[in-house]
């Protein structure tokens, strides 16, 4: 009987909609191709670089589940591209140099890795012409990601290219700024710092107080332990 094939999938978390979608994805094409596939995740989504700087043993532990497969058991490796803290990130990137087998970034560009991304250009204009051609909307807002972020740019350029294949003037006060999560924090300061330069801000899942929250999980994960036995 033949060797069945077997793939490692490192991710940063399992709860957020795009890397759940990209899991989905793997998962459907394994089974489709009868390859076995392990996921490794953190618990982090980047607050580490942000907020828990301080505390390396933090970052030790938000490591530990990448640290348990000889990878060299496995037959390939795919790296879901997401927000790795860099403590994460260094780690993870020193065990994949060291490989021999083949290893792919899945869901955003990388700078040693072979990758899969999306068309972040054309995926936009595509949008931008259904709304207009199938939902015949001319009043068209843009939301827009975090600056520096290659595809934010490329999403604001496809935009403008999209408006402007219909004669629809592109209108800068249309952009708004939106914050999720941990994202809050970020743009509630951006905003306070700089309002002038944003129409409105939009904030979901407001971050208040994130030192106080994780101190609140945490005592109440350990009551959860205990009473568990």
């Amino acid at each position: 009987m033949a060797r069945r094939k077997k793939l490692a999938v490192f991710t940063a978390n399992i709860y957020e909609a795009m890397v759940r979608s990209i899991q989905s994805g793997i998962k459907t094409a394994a089974l489709e191709n009868d390859i076995k596939v392990i996921f490794f995740t953190s618990f982090s989504d980047s607050f580490s670089s942000k907020v828990y700087d301080k505390y390396k043993k933090y970052d030790e532990g938000d490591v530990v589940s990448f640290l348990l497969p000889d990878l060299n058991d496995f037959d390939g490796v795919i790296r879901v591209s997401f927000a790795y803290g860099p403590y994460t990130d260094k780690k993870l990137e020193n065990m994949l140099d060291t490989l021999n087998i083949p290893v792919l970034n899945v869901g955003g560009q990388h700078e040693t890795l072979r990758y899969i991304s999306n068309d972040e250009r054309q995926s936009f204009i595509d949008i931008v012409e259904h709304v207009i051609t199938k939902h015949d909307c001319k009043d068209i807002y843009h939301i827009a990601g975090r600056k520096g972020l290659y595809f934010t740019d490329e999403r604001i350029d496809a935009y403008k290219e999209g408006l402007a294949n219909h004669g629809i003037p592109f209108d800068q006060d249309k952009i708004y700024l939106i914050g999720h999560s941990f994202g809050t924090t970020i743009a509630l300061k951006l905003t306070a710092e700089y309002p002038e330069k944003n129409k409105a801000y939009i904030a979901m899942g407001m971050s208040v107080d994130k030192i106080r929250s994780e101190k609140k999980a945490y005592h109440h994960m350990l009551e959860q332990y205990k009473k568990n036995g």
